[in-house]
């Protein structure tokens, strides 16, 4: 099989039945309209936190998913399956790895495992996929593909679409004015008998502020969202309705500088479909920190030292096991001379920084004896800066592109924005959220903190010998 198997119409309609093998002979049955294509199974690059049976995201075929192995996950050998699926489930599309695939039974009579439910059971824990996955055009009506629930809003002459399961309520406001010190786009929304963070929309969009503020003062209309952690409201001129947009009519479009996803609606042509965590990038010098943490008064001997290494235009990637973070170049301030831990001290002495290991963060095993590599301090604008220990570090090109995580398990879109697939054997390098550094540190990220704390190093040492 040196091309694909893609299944045509007449084998994926809602009573067609295959049948995959698992690497240890056990048969399970699938309906065909969940299938899409079958090919060989690829290496996965492994990402933190992976449930029984995840081999991590692999690019089959150009498409980037998650891959699940059905024969680790019902007790067998890793690896042992030569083929892919791409099936569809709860959470989107994944690449199953199967031993065997057969369009009639290979053994009539016997009662088949449901390799359906068995899926859905493997992925209930993951997040929903983010990726979006263009099949193939000849079979764009024969499979019913999973849409994307879209709320489409004017602002000025522009449509814009907001992902529908990401808005809490849509309003008109009792009030919207810009902030004091903060960008162009940033408002107060008075919404409810309460007060939240906004943003313009047609500020936002805009590259001339006076059409911008043209538009902004007809925004009479709000919707609360969620994004980053923070709940705010994006203020628009009026509400032009619901729209549900296959996956197919979703286009990634990519630009000089960026990438922009479209949808293709009948009625208004292309909209710009506009992610969330666009409108919460954080400003990069705060004017005042949170009171009230441990960590917030910025040491003077900062100031003291010499500028911070350059740091690649691309961020710095960090090594712990075989995971890669990449920070971007404003949140690194510099990586300290030396290696290994011998700088850090197990008691805290004064304006010292905790040192935390990358590596029992993403959940890895601790290692036995010395542990050598290199610590990197981070910027936390407004607060003290703080430092990770990781395995290694190196440079981070502009290329491949970013795209968005497919399905996950859970702690991951919470430490990380967006992933891309580098290398022939790839490698995942998974983008860190600034925000972790520049916002207040939430409950359940700072108890997960607690247990990777390795001890604290003095500034004054900053640059000594590992």
């Amino acid at each position: 099989m040196d091309m694909p198997l893609l299944f045509e119409a007449d084998c994926a309609g809602a009573e067609a039945t295959i049948y995959v093998r698992d690497g240890a002979g056990r048969v399970l049955s699938l309906p065909s309209r969940r299938v899409h294509r079958m090919s060989f199974a690829v290496d996965a690059a492994p990402v933190p936190f992976a449930p029984l049976g995840y081999e991590g995201v692999a690019a089959v075929d150009g498409i980037v998913a998650a891959q699940i192995d059905v024969t680790v996950a019902t007790g067998g050998a890793a690896k042992s399956g030569r083929y892919s699926l791409l099936a569809r489930c709860g959470r989107g599309w994944v690449h199953l790895r199967v031993a065997g695939v057969s369009l009639v039974d290979p053994e009539p009579g016997v009662d088949h495992g449901d390799a359906l439910a068995l899926l859905e059971r493997l992925t209930s824990g993951l997040t929903p996929d983010g990726c979006v996955v263009e099949l193939d055009p000849a079979l764009e009506d024969a499979l019913p593909p999973a849409a994307l629930p879209l709320l489409v809003v004017r602002t000025g002459g522009r449509l814009v679409a907001l992902p529908a399961r990401e808005v809490e309520r849509v309003a008109p406001h009792q009030g919207s004015w810009p902030i004091r010190q903060g960008d162009a786009d940033e408002r107060v929304v008075a919404m409810g008998g309460d007060v939240l963070p906004g943003c313009s929309l047609a500020e936002w969009m805009t590259d001339s502020p006076m059409d911008g503020a043209a538009d902004a003062a007809e925004e009479g209309w709000a919707a609360v969202m969620t994004a980053n952690g923070r709940r705010m409201a994006i203020t628009f001129t009026a509400l032009d309705g619901l729209v549900t947009a296959p996956l197919t009519r979703i286009r990634r479009l990519a630009h000089r500088r960026h990438t922009a996803r479209h949808c293709i609606d009948p009625e208004r042509g292309a909209i710009e479909i506009v992610d969330p965590r666009d409108f919460t990038a954080p400003a990069a010098t705060p004017t005042s920190a949170d009171e009230g943490e441990d960590l917030d008064a910025p040491p003077s001997a900062l100031s003291a030292e010499a500028e911070p290494p350059s740091v690649p235009d691309g961020g710095l990637a960090a090594m712990a096991g075989p995971f890669v973070c990449v920070f971007s170049r404003g949140a690194v301030n510099r990586l300290l001379t030396g290696v290994g831990l011998a700088r850090v001290a197990p008691q805290r002495s004064a304006g010292a920084f905790p040192v935390f290991d990358l590596a029992a963060l993403l959940g890895l095993a601790p290692q036995d004896g010395a542990r050598m590599g290199r610590v990197l301090l981070l910027n936390r604008p407004g607060r003290r800066a703080v430092a990770l220990f990781v395995d290694g570090v190196g440079p981070t090109e502009s290329v491949p592109d970013w795209h968005a995580l497919p399905a996950a398990p859970q702690p991951i879109p919470g430490l990380f924005s967006a992933m891309r697939l580098v290398g022939s054997r790839p490698t995942l390098q998974l983008l860190v959220w600034d925000s972790l550094l520049a916002d207040r540190v939430g409950p359940g990220f700072a108890a997960a903190l607690r247990p990777t704390l390795l001890g604290w190093l003095d500034p004054r040492l900053i640059d000594g010998d590992g």
